[in-house]
């Protein structure tokens, strides 16, 4: 019986799915952490308790229904055949249970509406003898103001003759049905969620206007992070991926009590709201969404920290708005304070700077900006640079009469990196918004043997043939992207630069050989172990490196990663043999450097790396075709 009741519990691990064991597995590491029960009330224990009574099947469906967007859905669009052909009984469990809500909660006219395809609508909106010809969209807010206006029934108010009842019941039966999460159920997993995985509730400013992720903040907080923690796990089962073995030292506590958790949680969900706005473009919703204890890198779990990345976005908006006296404003009003989102302060004084000087063209007050914005501790790298451009273009310009400001302004001018530039062919006419097509022929090959590349591809063959043979194209602590990373490591970091910068070739290549045989494909960030073909590649790389130049580069990033990891040039070309080294920046027609990659190409040139820029420079394809006639 023993034996037998062993063979059920395997069975029942094989056919576990991974999203469910994964969210399982979430619960239970979050829990077992003492220091995270103080955060649940009795009432949140209590619905973790009843999900874990809940059938299999009934776990499956809710931690599906729980990826999805929370939002009241169809009954006839929830089909899971892998769960069972028939859900009607998993739903009523969950129903019965507290965890799911039927249509019979459903009592507002116009998300009923919404949720009806758009054939319906038009069928509905001409029982009311409306325009059918219009859209969904247009339809809706026309039924709902049908529903509004008086009937003879209703005047007399005669039972069940509200019109509003009445349009809704229609819409009910024409839809067939509709569920929706719990609402306090799903915050309980969703705070549960956010302690097992913080980090990916952050974002920084570097980052914050890129699409992909936008969309990413926005979906963590409705719940997707269940899938997106639910499938590193997976990989991690199955070996696809390695991370880091490593201790956690948890020396202060991010949240004291359960309403801190609360607020954080809260104001969370105020900040994906607002990414949704941004995503969509929809700058007026924006708008209105946007209406000491701890150190400093666990301020942004903090919900006065998420409030202030939410006061941030709404500069933005104000920009886009071309409200530029009231972003101003809010600027001024973020920077007041040094408590909360440090690591924005250059962004916001280049944009407080920006504005007075581009958009409100009082220049006295944009030189200003930028004399203290080079005076702020917490302006780094690029920005500080952006700074003292903005100002030494303002002191210089001509007949300007803040020439003697210049003076008291320190120097931060930068060595110009050599040029070299090439000439390309052109493919045609590039879409405007993408990147130049080029094209090549195979110099050894037929010359109708022709290869289409972008920028660096091109550049890379101009180096192959002059020296360089091919090559490729060039998970983390809570402090990785703060000042503290550097701060609380000092004396590691320094000593172990100090051992590379003093090592001979043969033990920079001893020591690169034991990180590589320890750490092999371990998933590290800013590390890819695909870029090398195997050890003796990169030990080449080393070679041409070596230790006084390798750990210059080392020590610019360790000591300020979050500022220095974007900017760095396109193209490390090395040649063992001959033991040379090039680091090169590719800019196609029309591109121009960075304040970060201005500031890289000087460090490398100052710490003896050859260095430059790659300057291409197109010609349309049908010049080169006539030149070969």
């Amino acid at each position: 019986d023993d034996k037998s009741k062993e063979d059920d519990d395997e069975e029942e691990v094989i056919h576990t799915p991974y999203y469910l064991e994964n969210f399982r597995t979430i619960l239970k590491t979050v829990l077992e952490d003492k220091d995270n029960l103080k955060l649940y009330s009795q009432q949140d224990m209590v619905t973790i308790t009843n999900f874990h009574e809940l059938s299999d099947e009934s776990q499956k469906l809710y931690v599906r229904l729980f990826g999805r967007k929370w939002a009241w859905l169809a009954a006839s669009r929830i089909k899971y055949p892998e769960i069972a052909e028939d859900l009607s009984p998993i739903i009523k469990e969950l129903t019965v249970t507290g965890f799911l809500l039927t249509d019979s909660e459903l009592t507002e006219l116009e998300p009923t509406l919404n949720l009806l395809p758009a054939s319906d609508i038009k069928s509905l909106a001409k029982t009311y003898h409306l325009n059918v010809s219009l859209g969904k969209k247009e339809l809706i807010p026309l039924l709902v103001k049908k529903s509004k206006q008086n009937t003879i029934g209703s005047m007399f108010k005669v039972a069940g003759h509200n019109a509003q009842n009445i349009m809704l019941k229609r819409a009910k039966k024409m839809l067939g049905g509709c569920l929706r999460l719990t609402d306090e159920p799903r915050k309980v997993f969703i705070r549960t969620l956010m302690l097992f995985s913080l980090t990916d509730t952050i974002l920084d400013e570097d980052m914050a206007n890129g699409q992909a992720t936008q969309l990413l903040r926005m979906l963590y907080v409705v719940a997707t992070c269940s899938i997106l923690s639910s499938f590193r796990m997976l990989q991690v089962n199955i070996g696809a991926v390695v991370y880091p073995t490593y201790t956690v030292n948890k020396q202060t506590h991010i949240f004291p009590d359960r309403e801190a958790l609360l607020t954080f949680s809260e104001a969370s969900m105020l900040d994906a709201e607002l990414w949704s706005k941004l995503e969509r473009n929809n700058w007026k919703a924006a708008y209105d969404v946007a209406d000491k204890s701890l150190p400093m890198f666990l301020r942004p779990y903090t919900p006065a920290g998420v409030y202030m990345r939410i006061l941030n976005q709404g500069v933005e908006v104000l920009q886009r708005r071309k409200e530029y006296s009231e972003a101003v404003c809010l600027l001024e009003r973020l920077l007041g304070q040094e408590t909360y989102c440090t690591d924005y302060r250059g962004h916001w004084w280049e944009r407080l700077a920006l504005n007075y000087d581009a958009h409100l063209k009082n220049l006295e007050k944009a030189l200003k900006a930028s004399e203290n914005g080079l005076k702020d501790k917490h302006v780094r790298v690029g920005r500080r640079l952006a700074l003292y451009l903005r100002a030494e273009k303002i002191c210089t310009a001509p007949k300007s009469k803040f020439l003697t400001r210049m003076k008291r302004i320190p120097n931060l001018s930068v060595e110009e990196a050599p040029k070299v530039y090439i000439d390309g062919t052109v493919l045609s006419d590039n879409v405007p918004g993408q990147k130049y097509k080029f094209m090549i022929a195979d110099p050894e090959g037929d010359s109708d043997d022709i290869t289409f590349c972008g920028v660096e591809q091109l550049v890379l063959e101009h180096y192959k043939h002059n020296g360089y043979p091919e090559v490729q194209y060039q998970t983390h602590p809570l402090d990785m992207y703060s000042e503290a990373f550097y701060h609380r490591r000092k004396a590691d970091i320094d000593r172990q630069i100090d051992i590379i910068r003093k090592s001979s070739f043969k033990e920079l290549c001893d020591l690169v050989s034991k990180v590589w045989e320890k750490n092999f494909n371990v998933l590290c960030i800013g590390i890819n172990w695909e870029l090398f073909k195997d050890l003796d590649h990169l030990q080449g790389l080393i070679k041409c490196f070596g230790g006084q130049r390798l750990a210059s580069l080392l020590q610019r990033y360790a000591q300020d990663p979050r500022h220095t990891r974007s900017g760095f040039p396109d193209l490390t070309l090395w040649n063992p043999k001959e033991g040379t080294l090039k680091i090169s920046e590719v800019k196609g027609p029309g591109d121009r450097l960075s304040h970060k990659q201005i500031l890289w190409l000087d460090y490398l040139i100052q710490s003896g790396v050859d260095a430059e820029v790659c300057h291409v420079k197109g010609k349309p394809a049908f010049y080169t075709i006539y030149q070969n006639l």
